[in-house]
């Protein structure tokens, strides 16, 4: 197996996600209550980073009467509005005043999670089945959210009350 450019990317979107929620925890402590107006500028930037995506990708501006018609379906409209508002804008909002509240460190733990959610909720409302790489997975994921969340000295205490324990 050859690593490819999407290999790439999927070892640089975590860093740049870390970043991210560092930088935004760290100016939500000094300008408190502005999570809304963070949130706009934040979209703005993702709006203009993938217009210029969509320009390079088509060596110029992109076919609108074909986008147009694209949109006319209602549930390709349905679709975009509802990634828009819900995946993109709600989100975003929610981590930008969550970090306000939580330290970075913290929200990436719990953000840790959302494959589990994913899952959950593709199983419940999809019907996915759920094999056994998805459990062996969310087993992982939670095993490094508690392994994250537990200090040192606190492992080396309760390995000391365990070795007491069975002399």
């Amino acid at each position: 197996l050859q690593p490819t450019t999407g290999d790439l990317w999927s070892l640089l979107q975590p860093i740049g996600f870390g970043v991210g929620f560092w930088k935004i925890e760290k100016v939500m402590k000094d300008f408190p209550g502005l999570g809304k107006e963070l949130t706009a500028i934040q979209l703005v930037v993702v709006w203009l980073v993938s217009l210029v995506w969509v320009i390079a990708d088509h060596q110029g501006a992109p076919d609108w009467l074909a986008m147009q018609g694209a949109m006319s379906n209602v549930n390709t409209a349905v679709a975009v509005v509802w990634t828009g508002l819900i995946t993109t804008a709600l989100t975003v909002l929610l981590q930008t005043t969550s970090l306000g509240v939580l330290s970075s460190s913290e929200t990436t733990v719990l953000y840790s999670t959302e494959p589990i959610w994913a899952a959950a909720f593709a199983n419940v409302v999809l019907g996915e089945t759920v094999g056994l790489n998805t459990w062996v997975g969310g087993f992982l994921i939670i095993a490094a959210c508690v392994s994250s969340s537990i200090s040192p000295a606190a492992v080396q205490e309760m390995m000391a009350n365990w070795n007491s324990e069975k002399n």
